[in-house]
C-alpha cells in the first residue's frame, strides 16, 4: 500500500469534554482520560500534556510532571510548537507558536492486535532551534500503518533561548541554574510514556527512542545520563551525536542578547516579558538566540563523550548512522559550480584560515586521505561532512563497541530529490515516516519498506523484541547498509 499524502495541519486548542465521548476512542492516563480520534484504522491521540505548561514563574524552570486527573479531554490538534524562528525547511512549522509546548502526539494502528506492542518515540531536530510534532516531517499516520505492531509517539520539548540557554550572567540567574531544559523536558517525556503507554497497548519495557539532527545529538545525550537511565531499552540515532554540544560561556551570550534587546537588567524582568514579544524578538534574532546541547556540570558531571568512553551506553542497543553527503544541504543555491565554490570557501575559511593550527593539521591530514578523490565536491561537502556529522557517530560507534555494547551503524546514500542535494541532511526522515511528497524525499515507497523492513531477522527484530535472547552482535564495529544502491 502506497503511503498517502500528508498535510500541514492547522492549530486548534483541545478542551476538556464534559459530556458524551466514545469510550473506544478513549484511554484514561495519569493525568486525565484523552479521546483521540479514528483514521481508517489508526488511532491518533495529539497534543497530550506530559508536563505543567512552563509559562509564569515556570518559565525557564524544569519541567513539572503532569498534575493527576479524573477530567476527560480532546486528544485532537497538536499543542503549540516550541517559540521558534520561521524556517524555509519545513512548511510544517508555519504553526501556532507559545511556551505552552510541553505536549506529545501517539499513533496506533489498531487493526494489529499484537500485545503490548514495541514503542518508538522521535525526538524532531531542527538545531535545537526548531521543529516540533505538530510538523508534517512527522506525521505519524505511514508509519505505523507500515509498522502495525509498533506504537509510535512523537514530542515536543523547549528550543532555544526558551530551552538552552545560561543566566548565570544575569542578576538573579542563580535561580535559574538549569541550561539544558530541553534535555530535562525529552526526560520527563519519557518519564510519562514509560507510565502510560501500557494504557495505549504498548510495552513499557521495549521502548526506543529515537531521532536525526539535533534529534540524534539529543538521543546520543540521552543514552549517557543518569536521570534517562532505564527509561528506554533502545536507541537510533540519525546524522547526530554528543559533538553537538557547547559551553555555558557560549550558551550565556543569548541571555546577554535578549536582556539587551529587552532593556532587562534582572531575571525579574526577562520573566516579565510578553509571550508575543519573545515570539516577534526570535523572528529576527535568529542567530542571537542559536544554542545547542551545554556542558554545563550540573546535568553533564562529565564531558558526554567521556560517558560514552567509559561504557554508560553497554547496556543500551544501538543503532546510529548517517547521510553519505550530509553538508549539502546547507547551501542556498543548487547550480553545482556555485554550490561547491561556496563549500569550498566555507571549509578553507572554518579550518585552514582560521588561525587555529590545530585545525589547519586537520585539514591538510585529511586532504591526505582524499588524495585521489575527484570532482567538485571536495573538499566542501566531504570534509564538513565528516566534521559535522560522521566523526561524532563513528566516535560513538567505536566506543559503544570497545564496551561491549551491542547495535547497528549505517551510511544511508539515497539522494534527496531536489537537484544537486545528494544524500543530503535530512532525507532520510521522510523515507523513516513513510511521508514522501516527491519534493525533499523522492516518491518512492520501496525506498520506505527497505528503511524498515530487512531480510536479517536480528535487524528486524531490533526494534519489536523486549528480550535479549536474539541480539547475538559482533562486538566490532561493522556498516549496514539500511538503504543502498536506490541511484538505478
Amino acid at each position: 500500500m502506497s503511503p498517502r499524502p500528508v498535510k500541514s495541519e492547522i492549530y486548534a486548542p483541545n478542551h476538556e469534554i464534559t459530556g458524551d465521548y466514545d469510550k473506544a476512542l478513549s484511554v484514561k492516563c495519569e493525568n486525565g482520560t484523552f479521546v483521540g480520534y479514528l483514521d481508517g484504522d489508526i488511532l491518533t491521540f495529539k497534543g497530550i500534556p506530559f508536563a505543567v505548561p512552563p509559562v509564569g514563574k515556570l518559565r525557564w524552570k524544569l519541567p513539572q510532571p503532569a498534575e493527576a486527573s479524573d477530567k476527560v479531554f480532546e486528544a485532537y490538534h497538536s499543542c503549540k510548537t516550541s517559540i521558534q524562528p520561521q524556517t524555509m525547511l519545513d512548511s510544517g512549522l508555519a504553526y501556532e507558536m507559545g511556551e505552552d509546548c510541553l505536549c506529545l502526539n501517539i499513533y496506533n494502528n489498531i487493526s494489529d492486535k499484537t500485545a503490548k506492542k514495541a514503542v518508538m518515540v522521535w525526538v524532531h531536530g531542527g538545531e535545537f532551534l526548531s521543529g516540533g510534532n505538530s510538523s508534517s516531517l512527522y506525521d505519524g499516520y505511514n508509519f505505523v500503518n507500515a509498522n502495525s505492531d509498533i506504537i509510535l509517539v512523537v514530542i515536543n520539548y523547549r528550543l532555544g533561548i526558551m530551552g538552552f540557554v545560561d543566566f548565570s550572567k544575569i542578576k538573579g540567574g542563580e535561580n535559574y541554574p538549569d541550561v539544558n531544559l530541553g534535555i530535562h523536558d525529552q526526560v520527563e517525556a519519557l518519564r510519562w510514556i514509560k507510565k502510560n503507554i501500557a494504557a495505549f497497548g504498548g510495552d513499557p519495557e521495549c521502548i526506543t527512542v529515537f531521532g536525526e539532527s539535533a534529534g540524534g545529538g539529543s538521543v546520543s545525550t540521552l543514552c549517557v545520563l543518569k536521570e534517562a537511565k532505564g527509561l528506554f531499552k533502545r536507541a537510533i540515532i540519525e546524522s547526530g551525536s554528543v559533538a553537538q554540544a557547547t559551553t555555558n560561556e557560549n550558551s550565556a551570550i543569548p541571555a546577554l542578547n535578549l536582556a539587551k534587546a529587552f532593556g532587562a537588567e534582572n531575571m525579574d524582568d526577562l520573566v516579565a516579558i510578553p509571550e508575543d514579544k519573545i515570539k516577534e524578538y526570535w523572528q529576527t534574532a535568529n542567530a542571537d538566540a542559536r544554542n545547542y546541547i551545554v556542558m554545563d556540570g550540573r546535568l553533564y558531571e562529565k564531558e558526554p563523550f567521556e560517558l560514552w568512553n567509559e561504557g554508560e551506553t553497554k547496556d543500551l542497543d544501538l543503532l546510529q548512522g548517517f547521510m553519505a553527503e550530509e553538508w549539502k544541504l546547507f547551501s542556498l543555491t543548487f547550480q553545482p559550480k556555485e554550490f561547491y565554490d561556496a563549500l569550498n570557501k566555507d571549509v578553507a575559511d572554518r579550518f585552514y584560515d582560521s588561525g587555529n593550527e590545530e585545525y589547519k593539521h586537520l585539514y591538510d591530514e585529511y586532504k591526505k586521505l582524499v588524495k585521489d578523490k575527484e570532482g567538485p565536491m571536495w573538499p566542501g561537502v566531504d570534509f564538513m561532512s565528516g566534521f559535522y556529522y560522521q566523526q561524532g557517530t563513528l566516535c560513538q560507534t567505536a566506543a559503544h563497541a570497545k564496551n561491549g555494547g551491542r547495535g547497528y551503524a549505517y551510511i544511508m546514500d539515497v539522494p534527496s530529490a531536489i537537484p544537486g542535494m545528494g544524500a543530503c541532511h535530512i532525507t532520510d526522515v521522510a523515507y523513516v515516516f513513510g511521508n514522501l511528497d516527491g519534493k525533499f524525499s523522492k516518491n518512492d515507497p520501496e525506498v520506505h519498506l527497505r528503511v524498515w523492513e530487512s531480510d536479517d531477522e536480528e535487524q528486524y527484530d531490533f526494534i519489536r523484541e523486549a528480550g535479549d535472547e536474539f541480539h547475538k552482535l559482533h562486538p566490532e564495529i561493522f556498516i549496514e547498509y539500511i538503504a543502498h544502491d536506490f541511484h538505478s
